[in-house]
């Protein structure tokens, strides 16, 4: 037999399929192949496979496997609520899959991770009187401190239950990895406590939200400085680059044209040339070197920065005063 001929066998499998581009069977990880480029993603569950060589096809959903394959796994044990497997006063898992039947709320459960490190809903365990008097504090969000038998993840996984449902009537969203830490705390003091954690919890977010805002203005007040300086280093290199050409008022009209502005008028003072000129429905008079095109005087307050702008960037630097509101014009 060629070894071609093993290239091209198919197999069946049932497999969980958690999303993205592969599943994970007992002794490889699968490549799934879209079944058409235009295909929505496939939801996660359980599929039957078409598996050929590294390759997955997600042929048809599928019922979960039954105990003869669940069994082999990894057991992760303890308490049942909204989807979270809490299996210490501490730790806790998330199901990966819907499970067909939702265990009670605080129920006993048995989950089992997959090959890939995620947990499946294994099996539905049976309770103790500790679980049934935990559902009936549950209704009145009260605590559980004087439960007798209530294990660690019982506590914890009644504690998150708590702090889970107060901030669904508040509108937060609250995941069981970082109610966590708390869910023991929430457990003995019951809606009092998740309500103060969560009003701190907010609080920290809004802060947080608040400092984002602010780095994210800076950020943007930075690149617009950036931007700026750019233009004024690209006005002033054109600038360098005319000085060899025409006269002072010829650069100068040449100069002020390029950056949008039109010159009505320009005169000689001494080593300096006066320049006229009208930009974005106002007219300015400038001093500037009749050589480089130096500003001496803007015409414009500009907090004695004067010297560090150029007739080609002096009506950006306008554009820039108009926009903010800062525009205080002292020579007309």
């Amino acid at each position: 037999m060629d070894f071609r001929d093993f290239l091209g066998k198919t197999e069946t499998l049932v497999l969980p399929y958690f999303g993205g581009t592969r599943v994970e069977a007992a002794s490889r990880r699968l490549r799934v192949q879209p079944v058409a480029a235009s295909a929505a993603p496939a939801a996660p569950g359980w599929y039957e496979v078409s598996v050929a060589g590294r390759r997955a096809t997600l042929a048809a959903p599928a019922s979960a496997p039954g105990a003869e394959v669940l069994d082999a796994l990894p057991a992760v044990r303890g308490h049942w609520i909204d989807g979270w497997i809490f299996v210490s006063g501490r730790d806790a898992e998330r199901v990966a899959l819907p499970p067909d039947e939702e265990p009670a709320p605080l129920g006993r459960c048995t989950g089992r991770r997959w090959y890939g490190g995620e947990v499946v809903l294994g099996s539905i365990d049976f309770d103790d009187e500790a679980e049934e008097q935990a559902r009936l504090a549950l209704d009145a969000l009260g605590s559980i401190a004087d439960v007798k038998g209530a294990a660690p993840s019982l506590r914890a996984a009644y504690g998150f239950a708590v702090v889970h449902r107060v901030a669904r009537g508040l509108g937060v969203e609250v995941s069981a990895t970082e109610a966590r830490a708390h869910a023991v705390t929430f457990a003995d003091g019951g809606r009092a406590a998740a309500e103060a954690w969560l009003a701190h919890l907010v609080e920290a977010r809004r802060r947080h939200e608040a400092e984002v805002a602010e780095r994210l203005r800076r950020a943007e007040i930075a690149a617009n400085e950036a931007r700026h300086q750019a233009r004024l280093a690209e006005v002033a290199r054109q600038a360098r680059a005319r000085r060899t050409h025409g006269t002072p008022i010829e650069r100068a009209d040449a100069a002020l044209a390029a950056a949008g502005a039109r010159m009505i008028d320009a005169r000689r003072k001494g080593a300096n040339l006066e320049v006229t000129f009208a930009f974005m429905s106002n007219r300015f008079i400038t001093v500037v070197d009749s050589e480089t095109l130096q500003v001496y005087d803007a015409g414009i307050c500009l907090a004695g920065a004067d010297r560090e702008v150029t007739l080609d960037s002096l009506p950006s630097v306008i554009r820039e005063a108009i926009d903010e509101d800062h525009l205080n014009i002292t020579r007309r």
